[in-house]
């Protein structure tokens, strides 16, 4: 088993964190007194809030894997009953695969590959229902990979044991 991209999984997605995020602040600022430094106050809240959507809201982390001719992914996330704001969090995996595995077809090209992938991915996204998985750092490299050699290079390489087991 080799892995070749994490891709995030955020709680929610960008533009709804930012909305949630203004409208608390705003209630906040709405209720100190004019003659205080509101400005201060605004940025304190913010950061309070939990400041800056990338990175600070992700939850888990798909690891995409090519398990002979198979695509999977590992679903790292935090072990939490309920996924809310915190600044403190510890990864652990909770499975082998997110979805079912899509097939790689025999003696693939780029395009194979790569569409199986982008299919597993998909996949990924319906099972993890409500969560925000960002593939756009997949979807600006992508196109510039040689998914064949990357396929071809991973599946002769040393297996590996998988971190869910370590």
């Amino acid at each position: 088993m080799r892995y070749f991209f994490d891709l995030p999984v955020y709680r929610l997605p960008e533009e709804r964190y930012y909305t949630e995020r203004n409208r608390h602040v705003e209630r906040e600022v709405s209720e100190v007194p004019i003659s205080s430094n509101q400005n201060a106050y605004r940025a304190h809240c913010i950061e309070r809030y939990g400041g800056p959507w990338q990175f600070n809201e992700i939850v888990g982390y798909v690891r995409l894997y090519f398990d002979g001719s198979q695509v999977l992914g590992e679903y790292w996330r935090t072990r939490r009953k309920r996924l809310v704001r915190t600044r403190k969090k510890v990864f652990w995996c909770v499975g082998h695969k997110v979805a079912p595995e899509v097939d790689i077809p025999i003696n693939p090209s780029s395009a194979d590959v790569e569409a199986a992938v982008n299919e597993y991915v998909e996949r990924a996204r319906s099972e993890l229902k409500g969560r925000h998985i960002d593939t756009a750092g997949l979807e600006r490299l992508g196109r510039f990979l040689d998914w064949a050699s990357l396929y071809s290079d991973v599946e002769h390489s040393i297996q590996a044991p998988t971190s869910c087991d370590e």
